[in-house]
């Protein structure tokens, strides 16, 4: 099939924007978009989060592959094409937008529109949530600004819902407030230590009636509580709620380890008496070179960003190192090491969802790697599919610091795909959708259909024949761009 030169394509839109043409059939951009582009391009794509928490302000990377192959001659081609994105933050609770790239802009020169063509993708892109944003999940969104072919802006024929692609989720902490603060009753105070709430008096001015003693929650945090003790806020009021969580990836210790790290919430609280702290530890489970004695607490400073050692103390037979708190913050389980040993890394949580899927449709994959050795080091993250390296990133990684890294891809061909990082392996699957037009398509091929016989290249197409099919080859040139630019 022969392409239309744009110039010709102008022209034919001009005379029918003149009205010197009366068309017989519809030549909207819907109508142009009715056409599957699957039927043209087959589709292979990834986006990759670098990973799945981050602070206000702390820089992540979103890396996007995509292979493409042209199976089927276009109606158009082109030289060049342009294409134009932003990249915005909308808070799932709240709906609150943030524009995180602006004017980013990708130019594929060539692209395919021949049987046998292809083109490959790879690029980074570098941002972070602003230094103001409030904690929660983040769904990271791409909108497509603007499309050139040849200097030709087409933008207008791609219809607005389908210039907006969410690429993801990622989780913001701000270590200021809990994800969920519990709900408390008059005069008393709520204490959800890893989803385990107590619910102990507590006075107009701050102060605890009745002492409490949280011992190994989950056999990793306690909390002792002494009556009497003053519980205020920053604003230094009396506390209503406390919560404790585990930091999924604590600030890595330059002077030795971060073995594991809590969240106390509301950050800033003050205590007086002091709260006693304690994190359990695993006696096998220290790195090489550390010792039970070498063990300590820390509460992190955002301000001056580092840890700031507690008087701790370790109770050997309870596997336990306490310290007196006077105020909230992060507080974590550290080893200064004077033999650091070397980096040993860790895969687990490979996860796959969903494990069934249609052609094109994603498939999220995240997994955690971590430090557990003494020294900084490098892991050389390599996510396979069925043996073909997706993505590769070295990651760099403290000692006692754990990532997740989310991917998502997607496959055109039915068929099982194993997913492979390190010695982790599960398998998804490509359905093939069933049709009503299976045994019409055993009965003609895989041939194109056939040009009408009224429409020659000799003799010049029928100007409404060739709008509509100018406008359906631009639809699938900007439908594989906004695939393309979709997972920027």
């Amino acid at each position: 099939m022969a392409h239309i030169p744009l110039k010709r394509l102008t022209l034919l839109l001009t005379t029918l924007a003149l009205g010197t043409t009366a068309l017989a059939v519809s030549t909207t951009p819907v109508s142009a978009l009715s056409f599957d582009p699957l039927q043209y391009y087959s589709f292979d794509y990834h986006i990759v989060f670098s990973q799945a928490e981050v602070e206000p302000g702390e820089s992540f990377d979103i890396s996007i592959g995509a292979d493409v192959e042209c199976v089927q001659d276009t109606p158009i081609g082109a030289d060049e094409v342009s294409v134009e994105v932003e990249i915005e933050a909308i808070h799932l609770a709240t709906g609150h937008e943030a524009l995180l790239v602006d004017g980013y802009s990708v130019t594929i020169s060539d692209p395919p529109d021949w049987k046998g063509d292809t083109y490959s993708l790879d690029e980074t892109v570098s941002m972070s949530l602003p230094e103001d944003s409030i904690a929660g999940d983040y769904a990271i969104v791409l909108r497509l600004t603007r499309v050139q072919l040849d200097g030709w802006n087409v933008t207008g024929l791609i219809p607005s819902s389908s210039r907006t692609k969410e690429l993801g989720t990622i989780a913001c902490t701000t270590y200021e407030e809990p994800p969920m603060p519990p709900e408390s009753a008059p005069g008393q105070l709520s204490i959800d230590v890893l989803g385990h709430l107590f619910t102990p008096d507590i006075g107009a001015d701050g102060e605890l009636l009745a002492g409490l003693a949280i011992d190994r929650i989950e056999g990793q945090v306690s909390l002792t509580i002494e009556e009497g003790t003053r519980c205020l806020d920053v604003e230094g009021e009396a506390l209503d709620y406390v919560a404790v969580s585990r930091a999924q990836s604590p600030r890595p210790y330059e002077e030795g380890v971060v073995l594991s790290a809590y969240n106390f919430y509301p950050a800033g609280a003050r205590f007086a008496p002091p709260v006693v702290v304690g994190i359990v530890y695993d006696r096998d489970g220290l790195p090489a070179g550390v010792a039970e004695e070498d063990l300590m607490l820390a509460w992190w400073d955002r301000e001056e960003g580092e840890w700031v050692p507690f008087n701790s103390a370790v109770e050997e037979e309870n596997t336990t190192v306490t310290a007196p708190a006077l105020h909230f913050s992060t507080i974590g389980l550290l080893a200064a090491t004077a033999s650091s040993g070397p980096a040993v890394f860790a895969e687990e949580g490979l996860l796959l969802q969903p494990r069934e899927v249609s052609s094109m449709q994603p498939v999220r994959i995240s997994v955690t790697i971590s430090n557990t050795g003494g020294s900084n080091g490098t892991y050389p993250l390599e996510l396979t599919v069925n043996d073909y390296a997706e993505h590769e990133v070295d990651l760099e990684l403290s000692p006692g610091q754990s990532r997740t890294v989310l991917f998502e891809v997607a496959r055109t061909t039915p068929g099982a795909y194993q997913v492979a990082v390190g010695g982790l392996t599960d398998t998804f699957t490509v359905l093939r959708a069933p049709t009503s037009n299976d045994e019409n398509e055993k009965a003609t091929g895989d041939e194109p259909a056939a040009v009408p016989s009224s429409v020659t290249e000799d003799k010049g197409m029928n100007p409404a024949y060739a709008v509509l099919l100018a406008l359906a080859g631009v639809a699938f040139i900007t439908l594989v761009i906004l695939v393309l630019a979709g997972v920027l």
